[in-house]
């Protein structure tokens, strides 16, 4: 394999797995809609004021849960990308690693201005509805 086809590879692994996540979870953002998901599941199920009660406990402990989980996952893919790196170091010149990193600032650029129109998107949506 080529040295382009070995970075082409790299940085396609690199945002295919660090933007699925990126663009899944933000800190605080998930939570902000757990209100609304209660009172319409009250509603839709004609829950009492104990049985509410209890479910907004299982919720609040689901997402405590849904959010250690995802850091341990964020934990684990930073050391697999370092570790990476560390490889790609040893077999990339300094000028291809200075390279790859221009690269995936770039990437992580796009990838904000993607989030940002994906936010307003959002945002609208909310105001109508």
């Amino acid at each position: 394999m080529n040295t382009k086809t070995v970075i082409s590879s790299i940085a396609l692994a690199l945002t295919m797995s660090a933007g699925a996540f990126a663009m899944h979870h933000e800190d605080g953002e998930r939570g902000r809609g757990d209100g609304k998901r209660l009172e319409k599941m009250a509603q839709q199920l004609d829950l009492n004021d104990e049985q509410k009660s209890q479910v907004a406990q299982i919720m609040k402990a689901q997402g405590e849960k849904r959010k250690a989980m995802m850091e341990a996952h964020k934990a684990q893919r930073d050391a697999m990308q370092a570790d990476m790196r560390s490889q790609l170091s040893g077999v990339l010149t300094p000028e291809q690693m200075q390279k790859l990193d221009n690269m995936r600032e770039e990437r992580d650029e796009r990838r904000e201005e993607k989030m940002e129109k994906w936010k307003e998107k959002r945002e609208k949506h909310k105001e109508r509805y």
